[in-house]
């Protein structure tokens, strides 16, 4: 079920498997309050839905935002996360080398200030990713 379609996110539910799909934003300078702003929508459905799986697709979005910029929205969107019921978190990593390389500073630095209750793990597909939160893998491969 479509929720939420603004052109700049897309939120979608699975009802009944209790998992909400996200395509995420591009992230630029002159987008980062409207990013925000979208990250909250995501962040008040998981809760009125008690959401307990979440699936951040990135693999089609744009970061033209420096380290800083991008570590601080993280760090603020995963402490945010871990207030809720979410349980498992899977992200579908884009192709571009140098951006992941960006992600994954980050991480390193948001793992070690926020405390991580939601086993959390990074796919190439979003199948894979998918498959993974609903407990499936192995039937896929």
């Amino acid at each position: 079920m479509l929720l939420y379609n603004n052109g700049l996110l897309v939120v979608e539910l699975m009802q009944e498997e209790n998992l909400m799909l996200v395509d995420l934003p591009d992230i630029q300078s002159n987008n980062l309050p409207q990013v925000w702003h979208a990250l909250q929508f995501v962040l008040e459905h998981i809760n009125a839905r008690e959401v307990t799986l979440l699936l951040l697709d990135s693999s089609k979005s744009v970061v033209e935002v420096g380290i800083e910029e991008y570590a601080a929205v993280s760090k603020q969107f995963a402490m945010e996360l871990m207030t809720t019921k979410l349980q498992k978190v899977a992200r579908v990593a884009s192709k571009d080398n140098q951006r992941e390389e960006k992600v994954a500073q980050a991480s390193s630095q948001i793992q070690k200030q926020v405390p991580r209750n939601i086993t959390f793990s990074n796919f190439t597909r979003r199948e894979e990713a998918v498959a993974w939160l609903l407990g499936r893998e192995n039937h896929d491969k």
